[in-house]
């Protein structure tokens, strides 16, 4: 993909700007580490709307923040004294000429046309402005990657307080809360706005010694934010003795699961 800035999602409004903040942190990430500007998508469409965006899609349906990292744009030139925030036609035909000798452009010139009749035809070379010049690749590539990386801040994290409690007559109650460790939410907030979220789910298994007399087979802890933590899920369960009552499991799409052994007081 061509293009000045890194974009993010947003294309379709101010209605969509419930995960700013997280964009605003992830933006600077990527901006230390590339060097290259992140933006708006709905900003550089000069507020109009992109209905269908990819980039909303996947920050709503998936529940992901959603960036698009272009791969390339051309510098702005020397000798251009234009005041310009980024390159523009003009520095595109004096890279043209000073990098191609001109071989990307084609210049204008009259065609008689057997159907359309008299045209003009010319401009630049299909791929010219698409495809980088090859012994850009290597670093272009690279560029990529770090903003792949940079966007790994958002990977949540999952953790666990576990409390277990003798309530007399073998049985046991287990209270978890699921925390989020990581530097991002388990989901978007637009994904939430419209009911695609995807809450953490905690399950307890119990031992082949532990019967579970009261709690739910999954439960759905919702959507938690970086640095937070849910509400508490309980499990009365029973056994005989001390020792192991058995795991808890944690799971989300977007982090990795972590399994908790749980263990008589």
């Amino acid at each position: 993909s061509v293009g000045a800035f890194v974009l993010r999602a947003s294309e379709q409004g101010k209605a969509w700007e419930q995960d700013k903040a997280l964009y605003e942190r992830l933006g600077t990430r990527i901006e230390q580490r590339t060097g290259r500007r992140v933006r708006s998508a709905h900003d550089l469409l000069g507020k109009a709307l992109n209905p269908g965006s990819p980039l909303d899609w996947a920050a709503v349906h998936l529940g992901v923040p959603s960036f698009r990292a272009p791969l390339w744009w051309v510098p702005r030139q020397e000798g251009y004294d234009v005041e310009r925030e980024v390159a523009d036609e003009t520095d595109w035909l004096l890279w043209n000429d000073r990098e191609l000798e001109g071989e990307g452009f084609v210049p204008w010139r009259p065609f008689d046309h057997p159907t359309l009749g008299k045209v003009e035809i010319g401009g630049w070379k299909p791929f010219t402005r698409f495809e980088p010049p090859e012994e850009k690749l290597s670093d272009l590539a690279s560029d990529a990657v770090k903003v792949a990386f940079a966007l790994t801040a958002a990977r949540p994290v999952l953790g666990a307080e576990v409390d277990v409690r003798d309530r007399g007559a073998g049985l046991y109650e287990l209270s978890v809360v699921a925390l989020n460790r990581g530097g991002g939410p388990t989901g978007t907030r637009a994904s939430e706005r419209q009911r695609r979220s995807v809450g953490v789910r905690a399950r307890f298994v119990p031992s082949a010694a532990v019967e579970v007399v009261a709690g739910p087979r999954v439960a759905d802890l919702g959507r938690i934010e970086s640095g937070k933590a849910s509400s508490a899920v309980r499990w009365l369960v029973k056994r005989e003795g001390k020792g192991r009552l058995g795991a808890l499991r944690l799971e989300h799409p977007k982090a990795e699961d972590l399994v908790r052994e749980v263990t008589t007081p």
